[in-house]
């Protein structure tokens, strides 16, 4: 068995740091958009607690990637990681569709908006997503959720300065539909990133081919290596954002157990496989048989 998820206690505090920033700012942002009335606060605040659930959830996903693969569970808590981003990723498109519901409906049959109140409250959002953004960095990188943490908050506090602009124009020009227009403009930021994420949880679960890596190319390269005759069974897949994992049934002439080639055909594939791709594959599980074996399988791929 193999650990294939790093995650360290630092990355899981600073995520529980972040985690209640992002709530403070949820909380402050949900009584700033009642007593405003600004739908793009709300759709702010909307997205802040897309931020905050997916923070504590990637906390909780750090933690428990640090588990021990065990013999009922030989990769531990690998997948984790894919199943709470696309957990995020839905929680994200449907948010965005509500706030692009009552946007439409806000420009047809404009609210009273507190242009002052807006303002105000969102600047205290974007205070809050900086400080966010400062706790997980360094860590951003470690992971897909992690990543879709740290996007989140960052599209946030872009999203707190349209909203700082709308409320500074509906102060001055008292035009309300402005309201509408940065929430749309919101959801419009959001959903691109939601659709993102999961494609890319999506990806993982579906043990599609990562975008970096063709199976033709490696088929190519493994036959390449000198007395490989043919490769079949080939398979590629992801575990997590971090790591790769493949399959491989190489054939090779009978002659070669003889005169001791096969040792030499699994190192020098296994080394092909780690140096020759934009991403080393590192993690190999490949079955050296003899011309004419296949005959004998019962499987087909």
């Amino acid at each position: 068995m193999h650990q294939h998820a790093p995650a360290t206690e630092s990355t899981r505090n600073r995520l529980l740091i972040a985690a209640g920033i992002t709530f403070a700012i949820l909380v402050a942002q949900l009584i700033g958009s009642i007593l405003s009335g600004s739908l793009a606060l709300a759709a702010d605040t909307g997205h802040v607690a897309i931020d905050s659930i997916g923070l504590f959830v990637a906390a909780f996903t750090a933690t428990l990637l640090t588990r021990p693969a065990t013999d009922s569970m030989t990769y531990g808590y690998a997948r984790l990681e894919a199943i709470a981003g696309g957990l995020q990723a839905g929680m994200i498109i449907i948010i965005c569709t509500v706030i692009g519901y009552h946007g439409i409906l806000r420009l047809i049959t404009p609210a009273p908006v507190d242009g002052t109140q807006m303002a105000a409250w969102a600047l205290a959002g974007l205070i809050g997503n900086l400080a966010s953004m400062l706790v997980m960095m360094g860590r951003h990188r470690d992971n897909l959720n992690i990543r879709a943490a740290f996007l989140e908050v960052s599209v946030d506090a872009i999203s707190s300065v349209g909203v700082i602009a709308g409320g500074i124009i509906t102060r001055l020009t008292g035009i309300t539909r402005v309201d509408a227009v940065i929430s749309l403009l919101i959801a419009g930021a959001m959903l691109p990133r939601g659709y993102k994420l999961l494609k890319e949880a999506g990806s993982i679960l579906l043990d599609r081919v990562p975008s970096d890596l063709n199976a033709d190319h490696i088929r190519e390269h493994i036959l390449e290596v000198e007395h490989v005759t043919g490769v079949h069974d080939l398979h590629v897949w992801p575990l997590n954002s971090h790591t790769v994992l493949l399959s491989a049934h190489i054939v090779i002439a009978k002659e070669c157990y003889r005169d001791g080639h096969a040792l030499e055909v699994l190192h020098q594939v296994e080394e092909c496989m780690k140096s020759h791709f934009p991403r080393s594959i590192e993690h190999c599980t490949l079955q050296i048989e003899p011309e004419g074996h296949a005959a004998h399988e019962t499987l087909k791929h």
